[in-house]
């Protein structure tokens, strides 16, 4: 009866250490993923080559091979703002702990019911676009236009 309840302890203390050390696994891979998410965000140290388009409707701006240090599509619109001397209005939306576009160049967020949407390689842009990464050879658009529903 005693070495029964000895397996079943020895047994008990196998699992639960077996548990211990799937959880202790488990967090340090979040941990990684999200110190590997932190290094998406934010400047490079070496500069890579980005195109950008901006469609607001009756004009149209166009730069190819922008040579930037910054990796998302919210820092590189401010860079070109900045170099080629166009206003970007934006606030912070806290609910979404990211940035959105409010104007691009005069042209305002709700006129005639369109939005600012943006597009890398065409494809529609899912997150905040202080969240998206660009990388060498990407086309950022930024098109006024109806939002996705």
């Amino acid at each position: 009866m005693k070495e029964n309840r000895d397996r079943k302890k020895t047994a008990f203390q196998a699992i639960a250490l077996v548990s211990v050390l799937a959880l202790a696994a488990f967090s340090l891979w979040l941990l990684a993923e999200h110190l590997e998410e932190g290094n998406v965000v934010g400047d490079i140290d070496t500069p890579i080559n980005v195109s950008l388009k901006i469609d607001g409707g009756e004009w149209m701006l166009e730069n190819m091979n922008v040579q930037t240090l910054n990796n998302t599509v919210y820092k590189f619109l401010i860079e070109c703002s900045e170099k080629f001397n166009f206003i970007v209005g934006y606030i912070y939306w806290q609910g979404y702990d990211s940035i959105f576009v409010t104007s691009i160049n005069g042209t305002e967020n709700g006129e005639n019911g369109l939005w600012w949407q943006y597009y890398v390689n065409g494809a529609y842009g899912e997150v905040g676009c202080d969240k998206k990464e660009i990388f060498d050879g990407d086309l950022v658009e930024w098109r006024f236009e109806e939002p996705m529903q």
